[in-house]
């Protein structure tokens, strides 16, 4: 009577005030020593022990997760893995992968991940649309939460476009539209259609012109367009071997980022703020960060070179 007693006490202890691991080891060698359990309790205290309080700790990855609330299936038990801007989720009666027509296909990525909060990309695609979104995830010491989406906004523009230049007779396309824009037609229309890629295609498209994209980069440096720690980028569209390299890449212009000397950005398209492009930065400690409000997206590609979004 007296072991079942300190047992069924033992167990309330744990249940109300989740001892440390160092505290309960205690606990356990002094009940052992002073009251000699017999084995059997001892081992039914272990498991107790293991289901009430080690049980609490969350396994499930930020890929884990956002692989969840992408599912057709759904995700069980999804409430506690909202806060902040997406709080209203863990409330709503179904999730975003319920919500999707079954013929999407769903697709995600690990950006980056530390020990606190990491970034997942998901591509969503059937035959007529594609789109990438960005879930920021943050752990609060139990789980990994979803705490924000974020995506490449205004690409309306950029489909107006397509229809304008599709508009433009085939006879017109060549020597005239050069003429009358400056620019050559089919350039134009490529990298338009780049601008409005899945992070995929313009992952393959890098890899398919690399050679392209550091012929440019050593020609930029060769004229000393860029020294280092420069936060101001020279014109570099008056160079015809840097330009040639650049028309193979569709790239539409290079800047440089004000805010981290050195990081050099290979402009695809956008308005405003909200671009797509590549980055340059040989030191991984002086890339921007990678957050909410600024640069939604910075993909490393290896040596140096990264896939960017801002918005």
């Amino acid at each position: 009577m007296k072991n079942i007693f300190i047992n069924s006490c033992l167990h309330a202890f744990l249940r109300i005030f989740r001892p440390k691991k160092s505290v309960l080891l205690l606990v356990i060698r002094f009940n052992c020593l002073l009251f000699r359990w017999p084995q059997i309790s001892f081992l039914l205290f272990l498991l107790s022990f293991s289901s009430s309080v080690l049980g609490q700790v969350d396994s499930l990855s930020p890929l884990d997760v956002v692989g969840r609330y992408i599912s057709l299936a759904g995700f069980p038990n999804k409430a506690p893995y909202f806060c902040c801007e997406l709080a209203a989720e863990s409330r709503s009666d179904s999730t975003l992968g319920q919500l999707l027509p079954k013929n999407v296909k769903r697709s995600t990525h690990l950006i980056s991940q530390d020990s606190t909060r990491a970034i997942v990309s998901v591509w969503l695609r059937d035959s007529m649309t594609s789109r990438d979104f960005y879930l920021y995830l943050g752990h609060n010491k139990t789980r990994w939460v979803m705490i924000c989406i974020r995506s490449l906004v205004l690409t309306d523009a950029a489909r107006d476009e397509i229809k304008r230049l599709d508009s433009v007779p085939i006879r017109e396309r060549g020597k005239i539209y050069s003429k009358k824009t400056g620019r050559d037609w089919n350039f134009e229309r490529n990298n338009t259609l780049l601008w409005l890629a899945a992070d995929t295609d313009l992952v393959q498209h890098f890899r398919q012109n690399e050679k392209a994209f550091e012929a440019a980069r050593k020609q930029i440096a060769k004229e000393k367009l860029i020294a280092p720690g420069d936060t101001v980028c020279a014109n570099v569209m008056v160079h015809k071997k840097i330009v040639k390299q650049l028309d193979r890449a569709l790239i539409r212009e290079v800047t440089m980022d004000r805010g981290y000397p050195g990081t050099l950005l290979f402009v695809v398209g956008g308005i405003g703020d909200n671009a797509v492009g590549y980055m340059y930065q040989p030191d991984p400690t002086k890339l921007p960060p990678c957050n909410t409000r600024y640069y939604i997206l910075i993909r490393p590609l290896g040596k140096g070179w990264y896939l960017y979004k801002t918005t």
